[in-house]
C-alpha cells in the first residue's frame, strides 16, 4: 500500500471519530451551558431575594420605615417578571421559584404590613415625660420669681423639683433600655421609677403656695348695676403646675399598659415573619441543590464523553504508529543523510533512491537541490571574500551587534582607527561607543534596552524605538583629545520582516564640526555688522551709551538688593524691557533675542507664584553676558568698522547743528541793520537769540525717527498694515539732552498704538475705517510744563477689559465702583497687561509701567485723557500724554506739521 493510500484511510478513520467527537461534545456542551446558565441565574435571583428582600426585611424590622415595604414589593414584582420571562428556564424550577415569590407576596409582605400599623409605642410616654419636664420647669420658674416667699420654702421647692427631675430621667432611661433592647426586659424595669415618681409626686399637694400671683387682666374685671367693678381673686401661679404633675403621672401609667401591648404585638409579628424568611432560606437552598445535581450530572457526562473519545483517538494514533513503522524508517535515513551534511557541510553526500514511492522521489529531489547548493556554496565563498575585503579597506566604522549588545567578530578594520582599540569584537556595543562621553546614564539605559526590544522581533520595534539612539556624541579618547563621532543606525531585516541584528555606521566628524562652528561664527558677525550699519553712527552711539547706562542701574540694583523686592524687580524689568524695544526699534535682532530671555527670567521672577528664587550671583551672571554682549556690539561698531564715538552731529560741545537757510538769512539780516536805529537793532537781536537758542536741539520728528521706521515692520509682525504718523512740531525744538528720555518713553507709546490701539484691516474696513491707521502726535507748553500728546483712530481704551483684568488679579473687589478715569489708571500698575497670551511684543505688563516710571524720574508724569463723552461705556477714544519739565524744550519760530 502506497503512502499515499495510507494517508487517505488515516484520515478517513480520524475524521470520523473527530465528527463523532465533535457532535457528543457539542451536544454534553449545550446542556452543560444551558444547566450552568439556569445555575447561574438562579444564583443571581437567589442574591436579589437575599439583597433587595431578606436584608430590607430585616432593617424594617428595626426601623419599622414604611417606604422599604415599597421597595421589597417593587423588587418581588421584578424577579417575578424576570423568572417568567427566561425563555430556557425549565419547569422544573420555575414553577416553585414562582411559588416562593407568591408565598412572599401573599403571606410574608401582608404580616410585614399589619405589623408595620403599630404606632410606636414610645410615642405618648415620650409626650407625657415632656409635659412632665415642663411643669417640673415652671415650677423653678416660679421660685425664681417669688421673691417674698421665705428661704425654706424655695428651698423646699427646690429639692422637691430637683428628686422629680431625677426620677423622670431615671423614668425616660428605664423606657427607652425597655423599648430599644434587643433582649426581652420585664415590665418592672419601668413600672419601678414610675411608682417612685407617682409616690414622689404626692408631695407636691403638701407645699405651700409661692405667692407668685396672675397678673391681671381685662377679663379679671366684673361691672355690677351700681357702675361699679369688683376684681376676682387672683390665683397662685403654681398651682396649675402642682395640679397637673400627678394627673400626668397617672395618664403615663395607662399609656404604659398600651404600649406594652403594641410592643407585645410587634415583637410576635417580627417572630412569625422571621420564621418565613427562615422557612424561604431553606426553600431556597433545597432548589439550589436540585440545580447543582443536574449541572454535576451533565459535567460527569462531559468527563466520560471525552474520555471515550480519547481512547477511540490513541487507539487510531497506535494503530498509525505500528502501520508507519517501515515508511518512518526510510524517512529517518534520509533525515540521517540531511543531518551529515548539515553537520559536516559536505555537499558530497547522497540520499538512497531506489524507490518509485513518494519517499524515493523526495530523495531524489533532495540530491537534486544539494547538487545545486553545491554550485551556490562555491559563489557565497566568492562573496564572502568581498565583503571581507570591503570591511578592511572601507574609511568608515561599520559593525554589528546583538539582543545581548555584544559586538559580532565581523567589524570594518577602519572602526579600530577611529575607536583607538583594537579589543571591539565580543566587547559590550554601550561601553565600547559611550564609555567617556557627553551622553548620561539615563540615555545609555534606554540605549542598552533598544537591542532587546528589536533584535529578534518585527522591524516596527525598530521604527518605534529608533528615536532613543543618539546620533552624534562627543567621546575622550584615551590620548585626552575628544573626538566628535557621528552615528547611523540601521537594523538587517530578514524575509519576514523580522530585526535579525543591527547595523552602526561610526564617522569621526570633529573637524567638519570645528569648520561648522567657525562658519556659524562668522555668519553671526557678519549679521551683526549688518545690523549696526542699519543704524547711523549718532543714533548707535546713543543706543549703546544709553544700554550701558541701564545695565549698570541694573547691576547696582541687584548688587544693593541681596534678598530682592518687588519694586527692584519691577525697576531692572523696565530697564532691561527697555533695552529691548530699543535694540528692536533699531533692528538689532542679535541682541534684542538675547535680552528678551534675560527678559524671561525678570519676568518669572515678578509672578506671585514664581518658579525660581531672587539668586544675585545668577542674575548678575545674566546680566554680565547681556553687556558683554553689548560691548561686542560696540567693539564691532568701532574696531571693525571704524566708527568711534557719536560722530560728528553728535559731538555738540565741538559742532552746533543749525539750518544754513536760517544762518544766511540771520547774517542777511545783520549786514542791513541800522546801528542808529533801535528797532533793526532789537530785530537783529531776537533774531541772533532765537537762532542761538536752536543750537544743539532737535525737532520732534528727527527724534522719532527712528521709532517711526521701526513701526511697519512692527506692522507686518501682526498682521496689520503699515500707520500713518503725522507729527506737529508746533514751536518747540527738543534740547539733545532730553531726547534719550524721550525716546525711551515713546518706544513704548508708539509701540502700544500698533498693538493695542490699530485694528487689524478687515476690523477696520467693517466699521468704515480707512484700512491703513494713523497716529498724531504733538507738542506744546502747558504752564511750566513740556506737554507730548500720543493718540490713534483704533478702537481706543478697553475699560471693561481692563477693570475685567483687575478683578481677574486680585486688584479690585466685585462689589468696588471707580470711574473711567480710574480705571484707565490701572494700565500703569507694574506687571499688568490687557493681551491674552504673551509674545516677544507685548504681554508682560511693562510697556506703561516704564513710560510712567522714566516720566517721573525726569520730574514728570503721564495722564490718560478720554477724547468723547461716552462716560461709562466699554471703549473711550483717548490720548496719552507726557508731561515733562520745561526746559526740555526751546522755542522756534513757525510750527511745523510732518507727515512721518
Amino acid at each position: 500500500m502506497s503512502i499515499k493510500s495510507i494517508s487517505k484511510l488515516v484520515s478517513l478513520t480520524l475524521g470520523v471519530i473527530f465528527i463523532g467527537f465533535a457532535v457528543a461534545v457539542s451536544w454534553s456542551l449545550n446542556h452543560l451551558n444551558q444547566s450552568f446558565a439556569s445555575v447561574e441565574f438562579f444564583g443571581q435571583q437567589k442574591d436579589k431575594i437575599f439583597t433587595q428582600v431578606s436584608q430590607p426585611i430585616f432593617s424594617y424590622l428595626l426601623t419599622s420605615e414604611a417606604t422599604i415595604l415599597g421597595d421589597v414589593e417593587q423588587a418581588l414584582s421584578q424577579i417575578k417578571a424576570e423568572v417568567e420571562g427566561r425563555a430556557n428556564l425549565s419547569a422544573s424550577l420555575q414553577a416553585p421559584f414562582i411559588a416562593l415569590i407568591n408565598e412572599l407576596e401573599q403571606t410574608t409582605l401582608v404580616e410585614l404590613t399589619a405589623t408595620g400599623k403599630l404606632t410606636d409605642p414610645q410615642t405618648l410616654l415620650i409626650n407625657n415625660e415632656k409635659q412632665l419636664s415642663r411643669h417640673l420647669q415652671k415650677l423653678l420658674l416660679y421660685v425664681n420669681q417669688a421673691k417674698k416667699a421665705s428661704l425654706p420654702k424655695q428651698q423646699l421647692y427646690l429639692q422637691l423639683v430637683s428628686d422629680s427631675q431625677t426620677k423622670l430621667i431615671n423614668l425616660a432611661g428605664a423606657r427607652q433600655s425597655f423599648f430599644t433592647s434587643h433582649q426581652q426586659m420585664s415590665a418592672d424595669n419601668i413600672n419601678r421609677p414610675l411608682q417612685e415618681l407617682i409616690t414622689l409626686s404626692g408631695e407636691f399637694k403638701k407645699l405651700p403656695l409661692l405667692g407668685v400671683m396672675k397678673q391681671e387682666s381685662s377679663g379679671n374685671t366684673v361691672f355690677s348695676l351700681g357702675n361699679q367693678s369688683e376684681k376676682k381673686q387672683l390665683e397662685d401661679m403654681a398651682i396649675e403646675p402642682i395640679r397637673e404633675i400627678p394627673s400626668l403621672l397617672q395618664h403615663y401609667g395607662k399609656d404604659m399598659e398600651v404600649a406594652l401591648k403594641v410592643a407585645q404585638n410587634k415583637v410576635t409579628g417580627q417572630v412569625t415573619v422571621n420564621q418565613q424568611i427562615k422557612t424561604l432560606q431553606e426553600k431556597l437552598l433545597t432548589l439550589e441543590a436540585e440545580l447543582t445535581s443536574e449541572y454535576q450530572f451533565y459535567e460527569h457526562l462531559m468527563f466520560i464523553i471525552m474520555i471515550v473519545f480519547l481512547l477511540l483517538i490513541i487507539s487510531a494514533v497506535l494503530i498509525c504508529i505500528f502501520g508507519g513503522t517501515r515508511i518512518l524508517r526510510r524517512v529517518s535515513d534520509l533525515e540521517l543523510i540531511m543531518s551529515k551534511i548539515a553537520h559536516t557541510s559536505d555537499l558530497s553526500l547522497r540520499a538512497e533512491a531506489l524507490h518509485t514511492d513518494e519517499i524515493g522521489s523526495m530523495a531524489r529531489s533532495f540530491n537534486s537541490m544539494v547538487e545545486k547548493l553545491q554550485e551556490t556554496s562555491t559563489l557565497v565563498r566568492q562573496k564572502i571574500n568581498d565583503i571581507q575585503t570591503m570591511l578592511k579597506n572601507m574609511p568608515q566604522g561599520l559593525l554589528s551587534f546583538d539582543d545581548q549588545n555584544k559586538v559580532k567578530s565581523e567589524y570594518s578594520a577602519y572602526l579600530e582607527k577611529i575607536l583607538e582599540t583594537d579589543q571591539i569584537a565580543g566587547a559590550d556595543l554601550i561601553k565600547l561607543i559611550f564609555e567617556n562621553s557627553n551622553i548620561g546614564s539615563d540615555s545609555m539605559s534606554q540605549m542598552s534596552a533598544v537591542s532587546g526590544a528589536c533584535v529578534g522581533e518585527d522591524a516596527m520595534n525598530f521604527e518605534f524605538n529608533q528615536h532613543l539612539l543618539v546620533n552624534e556624541i562627543e567621546k575622550v579618547m584615551p590620548d585626552g583629545l575628544t573626538k566628535v563621532l557621528d552615528l547611523n543606525w540601521a537594523p538587517v531585516i530578514n524575509d519576514n520582516d523580522v530585526v535579525e541584528q543591527i547595523l552602526l555606521c561610526v564617522r569621526d566628524v570633529t573637524e567638519l564640526r570645528k569648520l561648522s562652528a567657525e562658519t556659524a561664527g562668522q555668519k553671526r558677525e557678519l549679521d551683526i555688522i549688518g545690523e549696526i550699519l542699519g543704524v547711523n553712527q549718532e543714533k548707535f552711539h546713543q543706543f549703546i551709551t544709553s544700554t550701558i547706562t541701564y545695565i549698570a542701574e541694573i547691576e547696582n540694583i541687584i548688587r544693593d538688593t541681596p534678598n530682592g523686592s518687588l519694586d527692584a524687580i519691577n525697576i531692572i524689568f523696565r530697564n532691561i524691557h527697555t533695552i529691548k524695544g530699543n535694540a528692536r526699534t533699531y533692528g538689532l535682532t542679535n541682541l534684542s533675542n538675547h535680552v528678551h530671555n534675560t527678559e524671561s527670567v525678570y519676568d518669572e521672577l515678578r509672578q506671585p507664584d514664581s518658579s525660581i528664587a531672587w539668586d544675585q550671583l545668577r542674575l548678575l551672571d545674566d546680566l554680565a553676558q547681556v553687556h558683554q554682549l553689548v560691548e561686542h556690539y560696540a567693539k564691532i561698531n568701532e574696531v571693525s568698522l571704524g566708527r568711534k564715538g557719536p560722530g560728528r552731529k553728535g559731538s555738540i560741545e565741538k559742532y552746533v547743528m543749525v539750518d544754513n537757510k536760517q544762518i544766511q538769512e540771520t547774517i542777511k539780516l545783520l549786514e542791513k541793520v541800522s546801528y542808529s536805529n533801535v528797532h533793526d537793532l532789537m530785530v537783529a537781536k531776537n533774531a541772533v537769540h532765537s537762532m542761538l537758542r536752536q543750537l544743539g536741539t532737535e525737532s520732534l520728528d528727527t527724534v522719532f525717527s527712528a521709532i517711526v521706521e521701526s513701526l511697519p515692520a512692527l506692522a507686518e509682525s501682526l498682521g496689520k498694515q503699515e500707520p500713518k504718523v503725522l507729527i506737529n512740531n508746533g514751536t518747540l525744538l527738543l534740547k539733545s539732552k532730553s531726547v534719550g528720555v524721550i525716546k525711551d518713553i515713546f518706544t513704548h507709546l508708539f509701540r502700544n498704538c500698533v498693538d493695542h490701539g490699530l485694528e487689524m484691516p478687515a476690523e477696520r474696513l467693517a466699521n468704515d475705517k480707512p484700512i491703513q491707521g494713523c497716529i498724531d502726535v504733538s507738542i506744546e507748553v502747558d504752564g511750566e510744563l513740556l506737554k507730548i500728546s500720543i493718540n490713534d483712530d483704533g478702537c481706543g481704551l478697553a475699560l471693561n477689559k481692563i477693570r475685567q483684568k483687575a478683578l481677574d488679579n486680585g486688584l479690585l473687589q466685585e462689589n468696588e465702583s471707580l470711574s473711567d478715569e480710574q480705571i484707565a489708571a490701572l494700565i500703569f500698575l507694574p506687571g499688568f497687561t490687557t493681551a491674552d497670551k504673551l509674545t516677544d511684543i507685548s504681554g508682560r505688563g511693562v510697556g506703561m509701567d516704564a513710560v510712567i516710571g522714566f516720566a517721573r524720574k525726569e520730574g514728570g508724569h503721564v495722564k490718560i485723557n478720554f477724547l468723547d463723552n461716552k462716560d461709562g461705556f466699554d471703549q473711550r477714544t483717548f490720548e496719552t500724554v507726557v508731561y515733562l519739565p520745561g526746559h526740555f524744550a526751546v522755542s522756534a519760530k513757525a510750527p511745523i506739521m510732518v507727515a512721518a
